[in-house]
C-alpha cells in the first residue's frame, strides 16, 4: 500500500496531537473544574471552647495539662504511646485519684518496637488501669477491621477531647519533637460522639482486640516511672465550633466538602501523599487544590521530604510532586528539609478560610479508607489565624521558586526531544513519498512500454520476479 498525498496532512495533524497528548503541562493542568464542595458529606457541629497547640513548641504540656484535671475518666485510643511521662500520670489517676483510665493501643505501630511501651502499660495495669491492643500480634487478617488504629485522641471525663496529629513519645512530649498541631476541644456533643467510636474499637467482642494480659502475659511492668507538672506553656482559648471526622467512615468525602468549600485560602501541610491523591485532574485532592488556586484562591502547600535517605522512594515522589505542582499549576508548594527546627513534617494540617482540620488523616487510601484515624474540623477564625501564623512561618522556610525552574527545564527538554521526534517522522514521510513517486514513474514506464509492443507483449520474467518481491 503505497502513501497518498492528501494523507500527509493527516499524519501531521497525528503526530502534532502525540505532542500535545504527552505534554506534561496536559498531562498536570486539565482544566477540569471541581468548584463545589462535596455533597456525600454533611459536617456536624458541636459547641466548643477549643486551646489550640503546636509541636514541638509546646513539648505536649496542654496533653498532660489536661490528662491532670480529670476525675472521673480517662479514655486514649492512639496508635503508639511511648511517652513515660503521660504513662506514669495516668498510673497517679488510676492509683491515686480513683480515676477509670483505659486504653487502647495498636499492636503493630509500622517499624517501632513496642516492647518499652507494653512494659509501662502493664504498669499501669497492675495499678488498675485497663489496657487493650488491637491488632494485636498473630491477630487474624480477616478479623481486622481495620489496617492500622492510627488515631491519637483523648476523652476526658466525658467532656473534654485532646487531638492531636502526633504520637505521645518522649520525643514529642520533649524538645525534639515533629511539627505536628494538637487542639483541647471542650465540648460535652463532641466528647460524646468520640466516646462511641472510642466504645466500638475498644470492646474484647471484637475479634481483633485482646486485653494486654491475653497477649503478653509474661510481660514484666515497667517499675517507677515519674512525670513532671509542668507550668512552662499555655495557650490561648477560643470558641469555636467543632465538628468530628473519622476514617473510614467519612473522612475523603469531609476533605473534599472542606477544601471544596474555599473561597479565600487553602493552606496544607502533610507529611504523606499517594499517587491517587495528587494528580492534577478530576476530583483528587490536588485537582480540587490546583482548579481552586485557579480560581485565584490563595493555596499553598508544604509536604515532607525528610526520610531515612535522600534515595528513599518517597522521598522522590515528594521532591517530584512539589517540583511539578511550582511548574504546572497555581499552588505555590514547597519542601521540608531536615532542619535543627524539627526532624520531619509529621502534621496533617489544612486551613480553608477561617476553619481549620486537625488530626492524624495522611493523604493516603490506606488512611482513608482502611485505617481509623481521627480529626476535627474547627470553625472559628481566632484558631484557624492560631495555626495559620505557624504555617506561614514554616512555608516562609521551606518554600523554593527554583522548583518551579527546575521542572520548566524538564518540560523544555521534552519538548525538544518531541520536536526532534517530528521532524524525524515527517523525515520518514518524505523519504516514502519519494519512493512513492519513483515506482509511480516505473509504473508509468512499464505501462508505455507494454502499449507498444502490442496487447500479447508481457514484461521479461526477470521483471516479474523483482516487481513480485517488492510487494511481499
Amino acid at each position: 500500500m503505497y502513501l497518498k498525498r492528501k494523507d500527509i496532512p493527516t499524519i501531521l495533524l497525528a503526530v502534532l496531537a502525540v505532542a500535545v497528548v504527552i505534554s506534561p503541562t496536559v498531562i498536570c493542568g486539565d482544566e477540569g473544574s471541581v468548584s463545589s464542595a462535596d455533597p456525600s458529606f454533611t459536617p456536624t457541629y458541636y459547641e466548643a471552647q477549643v486551646t489550640p497547640f503546636t509541636f514541638p513548641e509546646s513539648k505536649g504540656t496542654p496533653i498532660l495539662t489536661e490528662l491532670s484535671k480529670a476525675t472521673s475518666t480517662v479514655d486514649i485510643s492512639i496508635y503508639y504511646m511511648g511517652s513515660e511521662e503521660v504513662i506514669a500520670l495516668l498510673c497517679d489517676l488510676e492509683e491515686l485519684e480513683n480515676v477509670d483510665v483505659r486504653v487502647l493501643v495498636s499492636g503493630n505501630p509500622l517499624g517501632v518496637n513496642t516492647e518499652n511501651e507494653m512494659s509501662m502499660l502493664k504498669q499501669l495495669e497492675s495499678v488498675g488501669g485497663e489496657v487493650n491492643i488491637i491488632n494485636y500480634p498473630g491477630c487474624d487478617s480477616s478479623d481486622k477491621r481495620y489496617t492500622y488504629i492510627h488515631n491519637k485522641y483523648a476523652i476526658i471525663d466525658d467532656k473534654t477531647v485532646v487531638v492531636t496529629s502526633e504520637n505521645w513519645t518522649d520525643a514529642n512530649l520533649g524538645s525534639k519533637g515533629n511539627r505536628g498541631w494538637g487542639a483541647v476541644i471542650e465540648s460535652t456533643g463532641y466528647a460524646t460522639h468520640m466516646k462511641g467510636v472510642f466504645e466500638g474499637d475498644y470492646d474484647v467482642s471484637n475479634a481483633d482486640v485482646k486485653t494486654l494480659d491475653d497477649v503478653y502475659p509474661d510481660i514484666v511492668a515497667s517499675g517507677d516511672i515519674s512525670y513532671t507538672i509542668r507550668d512552662d506553656y499555655s495557650s490561648p482559648t477560643y470558641s469555636a465550633r467543632v465538628a468530628p471526622v473519622t476514617s473510614p467512615d467519612n473522612s475523603k468525602s469531609a476533605l473534599k466538602y472542606f477544601m471544596g468549600s474555599a473561597t479565600s485560602r487553602i493552606y496544607v501541610e502533610q507529611l504523606d501523599i499517594d499517587k491517587n491523591n495528587s494528580t492534577l485532574t478530576g476530583d483528587s485532592l490536588i485537582g480540587i487544590m490546583s482548579d481552586k488556586a485557579g480560581q485565584g484562591i490563595d493555596v499553598k502547600y508544604i509536604l515532607n521530604g525528610t526520610y531515612e535517605t535522600s534515595e528513599d522512594k518517597d522521598s522522590k515522589e515528594h521532591h517530584a510532586l512539589v517540583q511539578t505542582l511550582n511548574g504546572n499549576t497555581q499552588i505555590k508548594a514547597a519542601i521540608y528539609e531536615k532542619t535543627k527546627a524539627f526532624p520531619q513534617i509529621h502534621n496533617k494540617g489544612v486551613i480553608v478560610d477561617d476553619k481549620v482540620w486537625v488530626g492524624s488523616v495522611n493523604w493516603t487510601d490506606g488512611s482513608f479508607d482502611r485505617n481509623r484515624e481521627a480529626a476535627a474540623i474547627i470553625d472559628s477564625s481566632e484558631v484557624t489565624d492560631y495555626y495559620a501564623a505557624y504555617f506561614n512561618t514554616d512555608f516562609d522556610n521551606y518554600f523554593n521558586a527554583d522548583y518551579s525552574k527546575i521542572n520548566a527545564e524538564e518540560e523544555h527538554n521534552l519538548m525538544y526531544y518531541l520536536g526532534a521526534a517530528a521532524v524525524a517522522i515527517v523525515g520518514i514521510i518524505a523519504a516514502a513519498m519519494k519512493k512513492s513517486a519513483k515506482k509511480a514513474v516505473r509504473s508509468a514506464t512499464s505501462s508505455s512500454s507494454t502499449k507498444k509492443s502490442g496487447s500479447g507483449s508481457r514484461p521479461s520474467s526477470s521483471k516479474k520476479s523483482s516487481s513480485s518481491k517488492k510487494r511481499k
